[in-house]
């Protein structure tokens, strides 16, 4: 009953039609999966994408020029632009009306599950096709066992991309402004105090929050108890003892008066870069160079503050991506050779990191790039904290609904700072998901 409900949240379509779709191996046009480690490498064709413009597209092309040269092969790329949240609207008129896909698309971890739920054999079996036992090993663990949690028989389908570790950014500059020394602030206590003493010197708040019910900042530190939103089973945590005991360091903050707010989507980002600390995925370090080179210098990147004194806790995930090979695509074989090439070559991976990514893959770290200082931030090798918060990161399960659960923890903390009691507000919303999704709700 479970696995109905978590699809309909994100495909909507009859249920007639479903009956038709996900059929096995040999259902979608008559394509069959093939061993594309044993059969003869393809010298030509096109392989089609599905992926938003821009570093990720840039890495893809880069990549088949490489693997081109090496194999003395010609193939080529056809990309359509496609925004990672329509990613999945873009695949569902294909995935209905059991039509070709396309051979490679690149989907966010958090909005798989759906699709493979609902259509198991749309896209290649990696476990199957021997991909996992080649690579496995070398793909970080959290991130591999995510993407394994949630997919039919924990069978691997998606190649990694990049990790999503929460990192914390800071500005050194108004630390060293304000005389705290950073490798003195081990936990949210020390951090929140740093941020008093920061407030006070500079008139710079140490975070910012979103007015309209903090939730991202709060399901961070329930990662760090273990305890994200949606369990292992698929079922809800937002009534526990560690949401609260979350929402409480939260207070502190505000308590503290060393936060400021934003109140839309749009005013988000640029608040957040009037803080004096953000915390969010590594997609960031790069974005950030980007999108605010004025910025340059300011900024430095650490793991994560330690959940309390006793207790570091483990690293929070937020984002992260995997490419897909469509099961029926006209030349999956050649995208699956080109896939194995990508993960496994040093100097491609070595490519994603150069290009402001952190690479899920391990190898990738070893290269000159991850070695190599990051110039926005004043030549710090950002990567090696990166590698750290990925070595201890929480193993996350991409139910489909879990987007929706912050939703909900963003209503039950707007009626808290409205004055409602926390164990009654947390109650009532986790009640409200639990009967729309029919799932359990922890206490």
């Amino acid at each position: 009953m479970k696995k109905s409900l978590i699809a309909m949240s994100l495909l909507t379509m009859s249920l007639v039609v479903f009956s038709a779709c996900g059929k096995s191996e040999s259902s979608a046009n008559g394509a069959k999966s093939v061993d594309y480690q044993t059969a003869e490498r393809v010298k030509d064709g096109e392989l089609k994408v599905y992926a938003p413009k821009g570093k990720n597209t840039e890495w893809l092309e880069s990549t088949l020029e490489r693997y081109n040269k090496e194999y003395d092969t010609k193939l080529t790329l056809k990309t359509t632009d496609v925004a990672p949240p329509a990613i999945t609207q873009k695949l569902t008129p294909l995935l209905v009306g059991n039509e070709i896909l396309p051979e490679l698309v690149i989907v966010q971890d958090s909005d798989i599950t759906g699709v493979l739920d609902k259509f198991p054999d749309s896209f290649m079996n990696l476990t199957k096709a021997k991909f996992e036992d080649k690579y496995g090993k070398t793909i970080i663990s959290s991130k591999l066992n995510g993407l394994k949690e949630t997919a039919p028989n924990k069978d691997l389908f998606g190649i990694p991309q990049d990790l999503g570790m929460v990192m914390m950014f800071y500005r050194e500059d108004l630390f060293k402004e304000a005389g705290v020394d950073i490798a003195t602030v081990k936990d949210w206590d020390q951090l929140i105090d740093a941020g008093k003493k920061i407030k006070e010197k500079t008139g710079v708040d140490l975070v910012a929050l979103d007015a309209n019910g903090e939730n991202s900042l709060i399901s961070h530190i329930m990662q760090q108890q273990d305890k994200p939103l949606i369990d292992k089973d698929g079922n809800l945590n937002l009534a526990t003892k560690e949401a609260k005991n979350a929402i409480k360091i939260v207070d502190k903050m505000i308590d503290a008066k060393i936060v400021s707010y934003y109140s839309s989507d749009k005013d988000r980002y640029p608040t957040f870069q009037k803080a004096a600390v953000i915390i969010e995925g590594t997609w960031l370090a790069g974005n950030m160079a980007n999108n605010y080179p004025d910025d340059k210098d300011k900024w430095k990147v650490s793991q994560i503050v330690d959940y309390s004194a006793d207790e570091q806790g483990l690293n929070p995930v937020s984002g992260g991506s995997a490419w897909y090979i469509g099961e029926n695509a006209k030349n999956k074989t050649a995208a699956a050779q080109f896939m194995d090439f990508a993960i496994s070559d040093e100097a491609t991976q070595n490519d994603i990191i150069a290009r402001g990514s952190a690479s899920a893959v391990t190898k990738a770290y070893e290269g000159e790039a991850a070695n190599t200082g990051f110039d926005f931030y004043g030549g710090q090798k950002i990567y090696e904290p990166i590698l750290e918060a990925g070595n201890n990161a929480v193993s996350l399960a991409y139910y489909p609904y879990a987007g929706d659960a912050v939703n909900y923890l963003k209503m039950a903390v707007y009626d808290y700072w409205n004055g409602a009691k926390l164990e009654d507000s947390l109650a009532k919303q986790a009640d409200l998901m639990a009967q729309k999704y029919s799932i359990e709700v922890n206490k």
